[in-house]
């Protein structure tokens, strides 16, 4: 059985393509905003649990656990 982990790993400041690359972002509020190129983006930690542990201990060692108890597949 495994068990994976995803956690929000904080915020990433991405510099947008060019003006008229709107992301899904309406273009009068990406017009507003013409003087920054830069978007926040949330970044997540995708891991694989080493092994599974019980719910009272993972309560007991904190969450989102610890690197020592993950394997890291990737960030998104």
């Amino acid at each position: 059985m495994y068990m994976f982990e995803l956690c929000l790993n904080g915020e990433k400041t991405v510099k947008s393509g060019n003006e008229t690359d709107t992301n899904g972002v309406d273009s009068d509020n990406n017009n507003n905003n013409n003087n920054s190129n830069n978007n926040m983006m949330d970044v997540f930690r995708w891991s694989l649990c080493k092994k599974p542990l019980p719910q009272t201990l993972m309560c007991s060692i904190g969450i989102p656990l610890p690197p020592v108890h993950l394997k890291l597949i990737g960030s998104i």
